[in-house]
C-alpha cells in the first residue's frame, strides 16, 4: 500500500468519496471519465499516446473500444435495474475478441493504490533506476488511456434530444433517460461534487494540437466556477436547413435619459445605473403583428432578438404574453411554432440595494406554455471615454473618470439550450 506521502489516485479518489470502493468508480462511466480527467489535467499523461502507440494503432482498435462500451452499459443498465451482474461483464458472442474492460480493469485494479501520480508528470522520459517500476507506471498510464476512451465511448450521444439509438444501443434507451435527467437536473453528467469538477456532452473536438480535450469524442471535463445550465426541448422545425432571425435594434438611440448617476464614492471609478423605460404598448403589438404576419406567410421568425438592456422585465412578459394570444389565435396550423425570444432585461435590485440586474432572458414555447432562463452578466459594462464620445454622452458622463454599471454580480452560469 501507499505510504503517507504518496499520492495514488485511490487516495485522490477517497478524498472525492472516501465510502467507495473501486468498483463504485465503475458504476456509472461519466464518474470515472472525471476521476481520469483529473489525473491527467494535473499530471499532462495523456502525451503517453504518443510514446505507447501500438495499442490503439491495432487495426481493430476503435472495434474493441465499443465492444468494451457495450459490456459496459449492460452492467451499468442492470444496475439501473437492479439486476444481479457480474463486473467486467463478459458475452458469448464475442469472447473471442480482447476484453480491453478486463484487461484494462485488471491493470487499474493492480496499480491504483501502487502507483504515486506524481511519477506520471515526467511520463515522457520517466529515466528511473527501477526499469520494473518504469515498466508498471507505462502499464498504468496506458490502462488510464484505454479507460477514458471506453468511458468516452459508453456516452455517445447523452444530452441531446432526439439521437437515434441504433442496433445494440437501443437496449440503453433508459440509461440514457437517467444520464439526460441528471445533465439537467444537476449541469453534469458525473455523480462528484461540482467542486472536483463536471462532465458535459462534448460537440466538437480539436482537430490539432494535443490537449486533453483531443482525448474524446462525447464527453468534456472541466474544472470551473460556473454554474451549467443545460436545457433540451424538441424543435418542431427540426427539417429546416436554417433560421430566420428577427433583430429588433431597441432603443433607437443611447440617450443620457437612459442613465443614472450614482452618487460620489470617492473611488478611482465612478458608477451609473440603467434606466430604460421599455416597450410601449403598442409597440408591442406591433411586433407581435409582425410574429403574425410571417406565420400566415409560413416564413416563422423563429429566434426575436433584442439588445442588452432592451427592455424592463414589465415589458419582457408583456411580450410572452402577446405571443401566446397568437398562438391561442393559430393553434388550429399544424407545428405552429412560436420564436424563441432572446432579450437583454434590467430590473431593480431587492429592496434597499444599491444595485440593478442586467440580465439575460430566453424563453422557449413549447406545448402551450414558455420556459424561461435567466443568465446575469458576468462583467459589468466600462462605458470608457471612446463610448462616451461615440453615443455622444460627454454632457452627461465627465471623460476623466473611468464609469462602471453598477449591476449585480450574482455566481457565474452558463445556460445551454440543445
Amino acid at each position: 500500500m501507499s505510504t503517507r506521502n504518496t499520492i495514488t489516485l485511490e487516495r485522490i479518489a477517497k478524498d472525492i468519496y472516501p465510502k467507495w470502493e473501486l468498483i463504485n468508480w465503475f458504476q456509472w462511466p461519466p464518474d470515472l471519465f472525471a476521476l481520469i480527467s483529473m489525473v491527467f489535467q494535473r499530471t499532462g499523461a495523456y502525451r503517453i499516446c504518443l510514446i505507447e502507440t501500438e495499442l490503439w494503432e491495432e487495426i481493430d482498435w476503435q472495434r474493441n473500444v465499443e465492444t468494451a462500451a457495450n459490456r459496459w452499459l449492460k452492467y451499468v443498465n442492470n444496475l439501473i435495474l437492479d439486476h444481479e451482474i457480474k463486473f467486467p461483464v463478459e458475452d458469448e458472442r464475442d469472447r473471442d475478441k480482447p476484453n480491453l474492460l478486463k484487461i484494462h480493469y485488471t491493470a487499474f485494479e493492480k496499480y491504483w493504490d501502487k502507483i504515486d501520480i506524481n511519477h506520471l508528470r515526467t511520463i515522457c522520459d520517466l529515466g528511473t533506476d527501477d526499469p520494473e517500476q518504469e515498466k508498471d507506471i507505462l502499464e498504468f498510464a496506458k490502462s488510464l488511456i484505454a479507460l477514458l476512451a471506453i468511458a468516452d465511448c459508453c456516452c455517445w450521444g447523452l444530452g441531446v434530444v432526439g439521437q437515434l439509438l441504433t442496433g445494440y444501443q437501443k437496449q440503453f434507451s433508459l440509461l440514457h433517460a437517467v444520464a439526460n435527467l441528471l445533465l439537467n437536473n444537476t449541469g453534469s453528467l458525473s455523480t462528484i461534487p461540482k467542486f472536483h469538477g463536471i462532465v458535459l456532452p462534448k460537440m466538437r473536438t480539436p482537430q490539432s494540437g494535443l490537449i486533453l480535450r483531443s482525448l474524446s469524442h462525447h464527453l468534456t471535463f472541466h474544472i470551473t466556477e460556473v454554474e451549467v445550465m443545460w436545457r433540451t426541448f424538441p424543435w418542431l422545425n427540426n427539417h429546416k436547413q436554417n433560421l430566420n432571425i428577427l433583430a429588433v435594434p431597441y432603443p433607437a438611440a443611447v440617450k443620457e435619459s437612459h442613465f443614472e448617476i450614482v452618487k460620489e464614492t470617492y473611488h478611482s471609478v465612478r458608477y451609473f445605473k440603467g434606466k430604460i423605460t421599455g416597450l410601449d404598448v403598442q409597440f408591442i403589438k406591433s411586433l407581435a403583428g409582425e410574429v403574425k404576419h410571417w406565420i400566415d406567410e409560413n416564413k416563422e421568425i423563429d429566434i426575436l432578438v433584442f439588445p442588452e438592456m432592451a427592455l424592463t422585465i414589465e415589458n419582457y412578459n408583456s411580450l410572452l404574453s402577446t405571443l401566446r394570444e397568437i398562438y391561442v389565435q393559430e393553434k388550429g396550423k399544424k407545428n405552429l411554432q412560436l420564436p424563441i425570444i432572446i432579450a437583454g432585461v434590467i430590473r431593480d435590485g431587492e429592496t434597499n440595494s444599491k444595485y440593478f440586474h442586467n440580465e439575460v432572458r430566453m424563453a422557449t414555447f413549447f406545448a402551450g406554455k414558455w420556459y424561461d432562463i435567466t443568465q446575469r452578466k458576468h462583467h459589468r459594462w466600462n462605458l470608457d471615454r471612446n463610448q462616451i464620445l461615440q453615443y455622444e454622452l460627454e454632457g452627461y458622463f465627465p471623460t476623466d473618470r473611468i464609469w462602471f454599471e453598477q449591476c449585480s454580480i450574482s455566481q457565474r452560469r452558463l445556460s445551454i439550450l440543445v
